[in-house]
């Protein structure tokens, strides 16, 4: 036997140790598959509750007598209404100046009008 051939039991040593590494590989990826398994099952039970939690949701009538606010938002409310209202109050005057000051204007227009036509 030649110096460098390799021996029976360092083959042998060598297969084994190929066998655990692929076993613990194995043991590895079934504990991974159980683990994601688990969690598929755990995520469609998960959704299976808020399916029937929504549907519950939606059949239950509202009560809004159970509704309440904080002070901080009654006073955004507050605050959100009083801006829209006058913003509409201060648009609302604007358009009426705008109207009298058209209305002056045409009169204007027709006062020259009927004045050119007389000096003709």
């Amino acid at each position: 036997m030649a110096p460098s051939e390799p021996t029976n039991e360092f083959l042998y040593q060598m297969m084994r140790q190929i066998e655990e590494s692929y076993q613990q590989g194995h043991r590895r990826l079934r504990d991974d598959f159980t683990i994601l398994e688990n969690r598929h099952y755990s995520s469609d039970r998960s959704l299976e509750e808020l399916r029937l939690q929504f549907v519950a949701f939606k059949s239950t009538p509202v009560d809004i007598t159970n509704i309440s606010y904080t002070t901080r938002t009654v006073v955004a409310i507050v605050i959100a209404t009083i801006g829209i209202v006058g913003s509409l109050w201060k648009l609302n005057s604007t358009l009426d100046d705008t109207r009298k000051e058209l209305r002056m204007l045409q009169v204007q227009v027709t006062d020259f009008m009927i004045n050119q036509r007389k000096t003709q």
